[in-house]
């Protein structure tokens, strides 16, 4: 079997169990269940199913209102973690971390070709968290997620009071200009979209457009992806003009129903032409012919 290529993973699961003490194997006595008493077949919790056991989803809807079908059952802490934070975390995208902090989430976020930036939590400095320097961090790398441990794992040391209200109070300060970025993220997909299947649409209408048709869309459609992509090069989302693009696209999609049309009644005019040929063709076709006498 291949090694995984997650580093705590590979630890855990081989190197970690080689050398005179074995640290990531478990000390305790291994125990049965007849020792406990429990048959494992009688637990509900133990029922296949894809999602995870009704009971709890029902429990979950009875006590807290949620919705089962926007609920995700945990594996374990690690899966959980690793849920919560891929949902917020684009691919490719930033994520500063303390640094020594918890492996095993860090490592699994790799799988989404996150950039990983560390901040340090010093021996000398008794692991205190630098807010200081962490928020410099998390403007200088527009970071999309900040993992922190809270007691700090490994070395317990916990954060005090004011030092969490006021990362909530920065969280909550940065929240607007987040809404704000994907708001600007959304509409540079939009164009980039827009851009691709315009193109596509008027490439496969053919000769069923006219270049009078065609000249005033390509014309607006690329002045939008000069909006939005500088050579092959994307432009950074902070740098878009929202307004300008948004008014592009409005003027593209009028242009785009006007330029639809023309292609569903040359399409229109085509299957009349392939009836009318349909129906002038009487089954009567002239053949050539040779008459064979029989030798008899």
């Amino acid at each position: 079997m291949a090694l995984s290529k997650v580093p705590y993973i590979r630890w855990a699961k081989y190197e970690g169990l080689m050398g005179q003490h074995r640290l990531t194997a478990s000390a305790v006595p291994p125990v049965e269940w007849s020792d406990i008493g429990l048959d494992p077949g009688s637990l509900a919790l133990t029922e296949y199913s894809p999602y995870g056991p009704e009971e709890v989803f029902e429990r979950l809807h009875s006590d807290w209102g949620l919705d089962p079908g926007g609920i995700v059952l945990g594996a374990s802490a690690s899966h959980a973690h690793f849920c919560f934070a891929a949902s917020m975390v684009p691919q490719g995208g930033t994520v500063v971390h303390e640094s020594p902090g918890y492996l095993p989430l860090l490592d699994a976020l790799s799988l989404l070709g996150v950039r990983k930036v560390p901040i340090q939590r010093r021996f000398e400095e008794n692991y205190r968290l630098d807010i200081a320097e962490l928020q410099k961090k998390i403007e200088a790398e527009k970071a999309d997620l900040v993992l922190l441990t809270h007691l700090h794992n490994p070395s317990g040391v916990s954060l005090s009071e004011d030092e969490i209200k006021s990362k909530i109070a920065e969280a909550e300060e940065f929240a607007d200009e987040d809404r704000k970025r994907k708001a600007r993220v959304e509409l540079k997909n939009q164009a980039e979209s827009i851009v691709y299947q315009t193109r596509k649409t008027i490439e496969e209408a053919g000769d069923k457009l006219d270049e009078a048709d065609t000249e005033p869309v390509l014309e607006k459609l690329n002045e939008l992806e000069s909006m939005v992509m500088d050579g092959d090069t994307p432009i950074d989302v902070d740098e878009i003009d929202e307004a300008g693009v948004q008014s592009k696209i409005t003027e593209l999609e009028g242009l785009m129903q006007a330029l639809s049309i023309k292609i569903y009644e040359a399409a229109a005019k085509d299957m009349e032409e392939d009836n009318q040929e349909d129906e002038s063709d009487d089954g009567v076709h002239e053949a050539d012919f040779e008459v064979v006498e029989d030798e008899d």
